[in-house]
Order: C-alpha cells, then structure tokens, then sequence
C-alpha cells in the first residue's frame, strides 16, 4: 500500500513538473549530445525499481539521478558504436523491428497498452542492437559453424521427457484397500483422490503437474518411469516426519517423449546470436571500454546535486580503472 501510495505521488508530482518545464529545455549534456527534458521525463515514467540493483553505491538514490545516468550510458554506448564503426544502420534497426515484432506478435500491443509508443519500442531496439553489435564486433559466425554446434550439441535443442502426474496419498491399511477397490472397479482417478487422498491436491483431482523426467524426485523417479501411460504405480513410501504410515500412489496420466527441436531459420538466427555473444565476450571487454568512455565524457547535468553525483561517479570510475 505505501508502495502503491508513493508511486502516484510521484506521478502526480511528475505531471506537474512536466506542466511547468520546457520539453525542449535541456538536463545534460554527453560530449555535446544533449539530453532534453522531454526525454528525461519520458524515461523517468518507466524507469525500472531495480535499476540500481547490483551497483554498488547507487541504491537510495533519487529517481531523478538515476534516469540521468541511464540516459548519459545510453548517449555513451552510441557514441562508443559510432567511434567503433559498428552503429546500426536505419535498415538494419528496421529489419530487428521486423523480427522483433514477427517474433512476438504481442509486443507492441503490449507496449502500447503500457502507455508508451511504438516509436519508444524502436529505441529500445535500436539500443538493444547497438549493444550486441559492440558486444560482437570483428565477430562473424557461418551458417557451417552454427549447423555444427547444433549437430555436436543434440541435448541442447532437445526437449525433455514429461510425463503428467495425479497423486493420491493416504495414511493407514484401509484407505489403500478403498482406493485399490475403487481403482479396479474403473472409478476415475481424479475421484479416487478427491474422495481419499490427503494431499492439498485432492481438491484439484490429485492433480500434480507435468515434471521433466530429470525432475522427478529420486525417490519415486524409478517406479513413474517404469509405468506405462494411462496406469497407476504401486503404493511407494513417504518420509513422514511424524512415523505415520503415509503411501502416496501416481498415476502417469500422459507421457510426452523428448524432442529435438528443429534448425528452423528463427533457431538458426538465435543460434548464430548466441554464439557470436560467446566468442564476443572473450573478444570485446566492452564493461572495461564503457567504464573509460565515462571517465573520459564530457558531462554537464544542470540540476547541481546530479552533476556532482555523477563527477563522483567518474571519479569512482577513474579509481576503478587505476587498480586494473
């Protein structure tokens, strides 16, 4: 409640701060490149409550701040792609919307249902793109590359074994002589558990979801696997911490066998993503690159206790970098 409380004060206050200030007028400035109010004021609207996390000495501090120093990396990792020769192109950022957007249909109704733009979805895919291709840059992954990993890596496109469970469980001699009777005179499972099963599953038919076979617990994997679709295990043991002579029984409702999942062109693409991911992390030291851009930028914020937040910052940087 005081979470909920303190987010429309701070969208009532940001209404009114948008009423009074120039959109136009700009909050900083990157090595030139400038920051308008507009954007800043957009972006603190959807600003992530876990933008600090894992970033020591960032937490507690004002929204405001933090917005700024999102923006000022952003103004950095495409100044760093346009030093490196590596900023996308207008049809390459096109051609990502596209496979965005055809990927998950959803994503700009989604988006646009969130309050924002499609054209703030292009930015966010704009500066996705920029980041892999610093991340991968003088990095280049053949079709005969990415069709070898996946035909040396069969486990990793493979779907797992699942098998579809209900479970009764009970606790004395009688009530699995009553379930057994009732099984074998062709009551449905689901009933059976409902009528006698002492398991918060009973209400739902002893329904107890579908485990990947390696999921399955150590105990009662053996039996589950040695029974065939549409049958029951036998009574296993249950470790009750209380001694009583609690048995539980599965039935394996469905069994879905594992499947390799096919060299489409979409798994190709993310494959050859992935990979050139991989030999660019070993490749590009792109945190190093980004930590001495921003020690190196320009930067002038206007609101005083921002800038001197952020020159501490740099300094932080700059410390960091000495003891490399």
């Amino acid at each position: 409640m005081k979470t909920t409380l303190l987010t429309l004060i701070s969208a009532v206050l940001l209404c009114t701060a948008n009423a009074q200030i120039d959109p136009m007028k700009v909050v900083a400035t990157v090595n030139g490149d400038e920051i308008r109010a507009s954007e800043y004021y957009r972006r603190m609207e959807f600003l992530p409550s876990n933008l600090a996390s894992g970033q020591q000495g960032l937490n507690n501090l004002p929204a405001g701040f933090l917005t700024i120093k999102q923006l000022i990396t952003e103004k950095l990792i495409f100044q760093m792609a346009k030093a490196k020769g590596v900023m996308p192109t207008q049809p390459e950022i096109d051609a990502e919307f596209k496979t965005v957007t055809t990927d998950n249909p959803k994503v700009l109704t989604d988006w646009l249902a969130d309050g924002r733009s499609e054209e703030d979805l292009k930015y966010s895919i704009k500066y996705d793109l920029t980041q892999f291709k610093i991340r991968t840059a003088g990095i280049t992954i053949t079709d005969l590359e990415v069709e070898k990993h996946y035909k040396d890596n069969p486990t990793e496109f493979t779907s797992p074994r699942t098998y579809r469970l209900r479970v009764i469980v009970v606790a004395d001699p009688t009530e699995q002589k009553a379930v057994d009777s009732e099984l074998a005179a062709g009551k449905a499972f689901a009933e059976v558990a409902k009528a006698h099963s002492l398991d918060v599953t009973k209400v739902n038919g002893g329904e107890f979801g579908v485990s990947p076979e390696e999921a399955l617990a150590p105990a009662y994997k053996p039996a589950i696997i040695a029974t065939p679709q549409g049958k029951t295990t036998d009574w296993l043991g249950v470790n009750s911490p209380n001694g009583t002579d609690t048995k539980l029984k599965f039935l394996v409702e469905e069994i879905k066998p594992s499947t390799l999942q096919p060299l489409t062109p979409t798994l190709k693409r993310q494959l050859r993503k992935r990979l050139m991911l991989d030999k660019g992390g070993v490749k590009n030291n792109v945190l190093k690159d980004l930590t001495a851009a921003t020690v190196a930028a320009k930067i002038e914020i206007n609101q005083p206790l921002f800038n001197r937040l952020y020159k501490d910052l740099q300094s932080q940087f700059a410390k960091a970098q000495q003891g490399d």
